[in-house]
């Protein structure tokens, strides 16, 4: 269970994907449904689950986090649903599961896709009726919103035999969307000056701010560890950078994401797909500047950006 927070949890940012992302969070907390939360690993979707939670109807009771990638195949239904002292060797006493400790609130699930085809059976019958039976034991109601996230693609993992396709199809009332890093645009910024702020805070020591280069570096960055990564360079660079601000090199971001040179070939994914956003961020900079006839406040405002990080990215696609 998570520990009481001093402030309510927020999602931070101000791209359009962020904005639909609040959206759709605030009307899923209205209801009381089952969520499915996708998106790729660091991204943000147990942040995401807990903004829901405090959103909701639920918000003051417990907020269960179930790791499914860490339970053991063996050990599973117990740790989701409990079981009766003797149920099994070593049962020495009753266990409540996590399912049941969620009761009054809310259970995430969190890469669900990892969950043993064991525990599926049994929470196909908690997302039907609310209802778990203990190793041991009888059926007991649960009253607890489910809520599961997953970053790999679950019609696949159904397709290929190891995800329940019934269990698959429950859990996907209300699909919520997490957006990967290198689709935020200008919320990298932000948050790099929030975890700055964070762990400067932490360390007891005064926060450097951002060069020039080390802003650019940072929207620059194809982000493939999306929030994750941004936070450990972040603090990486704090930790190593002693002077009042810090510069793109002590951000010591890898080359090998870059983009490969043009006419070479592309060095793996990372790199097809870092060119595939700058090629699309260029040509949407490019039709926002012409819609405005110029005019870069209202581009900027179209896409999201700033006056200020519109003109660093023409500076960088060469558009005058």
């Amino acid at each position: 269970m998570a520990a009481p927070e001093s402030k309510p949890p927020e999602i931070l940012g101000k791209s359009p994907p962020i904005r639909l992302l609040q959206k759709r969070l605030a009307a899923a907390a209205a209801a009381d449904a089952v969520v499915l939360l996708s998106g790729p690993v660091g991204s943000g979707k147990e942040l995401a689950a807990r903004v829901l939670h405090n959103l909701s109807a639920r918000r003051n009771g417990p907020f269960v986090i179930v790791p499914c990638s860490a339970l053991a195949p063996a050990l599973a239904e117990s740790e989701l649903f409990g079981h009766e002292k003797g149920a099994f060797t070593g049962a020495v006493t009753s266990h409540a599961g996590l399912a049941e400790r969620a009761s009054g609130g809310t259970l995430l699930l969190s890469e669900v896709g990892e969950l043993p085809a064991a525990a599926q059976a049994k929470l196909l019958r908690f997302v039907e009726d609310g209802v778990v039976t203990p190793l041991g034991g009888e059926p007991r109601r649960v009253d607890a919103r489910l809520v599961a996230s997953t970053s790999k693609d679950l019609a696949a993992l159904v397709r290929a035999g190891s995800f329940r396709e019934d269990l698959y199809y429950r859990l996907r009332v209300l699909r919520i969307d997490v957006p990967p890093l290198a689709e935020r645009g200008e919320d990298v910024l932000l948050l790099a000056e929030h975890f700055l702020d964070i762990f400067a805070a932490e360390l007891g020591r005064q926060r450097p701010r951002l060069d020039g280069g080390a802003r650019e570096a940072l929207l620059s960055y194809p982000w493939p560890g999306n929030v994750r990564e941004l936070a450990n360079v972040l603090r990486s660079a704090l930790v190593f950078g002693r002077g009042e601000s810090l510069s793109a090199a002590d951000l010591e971001l890898p080359r090998s994401s870059a983009a490969a040179p043009c006419g070479g070939r592309p060095a793996g994914l990372r790199a097809v797909v870092a060119r595939v956003v700058r090629e699309t961020e260029e040509a949407m900079i490019r039709e926002a500047l012409a819609r405005s006839a110029g005019n870069r406040t209202r581009a900027a405002r179209e896409l999201g950006l700033t006056r200020r990080g519109l003109q660093l990215k023409m500076r960088r696609y060469g558009i005058r």
